[in-house]
């Protein structure tokens, strides 16, 4: 699994997968890398099955070509999008442009993303190995 999002939704979605039965990779279990973050990261998307990406207010270009890459690589693609008001022009354009690839969830807390996440990937898992 592969996901980018704040701390606490991270930590929380990643909670919701190791209960599903899976195993996250995320930024904060990879050791220190002489390379680039990006470089890394998209790099990393080659190890997954699913990708699980969590918008909020604001997101980087990285995090857009990470999503972008995810799907090139024909990775199933799980996205949440938190309900907040005032969200980045960036980010709400992005949130247009993947409408059609992917029906995301909306979600308000952490507690109700670990939660849906790992609903998500338990569905996801099963169709991705029946």
């Amino acid at each position: 699994m592969y996901f980018t999002c704040k701390a606490d939704e991270r930590l929380q979605s990643a909670l919701g997968i190791c209960e599903a039965g899976s195993q996250p990779i995320y930024w904060e279990g990879f050791p220190p890398e002489s390379r680039p973050a990006q470089k890394v990261m998209i790099n990393r998307l080659n190890e997954c099955h699913i990708y699980i990406g969590i918008f909020g207010i604001e997101y980087s270009q990285p995090t857009i070509n990470e999503y972008r890459r995810a799907k090139e690589l024909g990775i199933s693609r799980l996205c949440f999008v938190k309900n907040v008001k005032n969200r980045e022009k960036l980010l709400t354009d992005f949130l247009e442009e993947i409408r059609n690839d992917v029906v995301y969830k909306p979600f308000t807390s952490s507690g109700e993303l670990k939660v849906l996440v790992r609903a998500a990937i338990e569905n996801s898992v099963s169709d991705l190995f029946d």
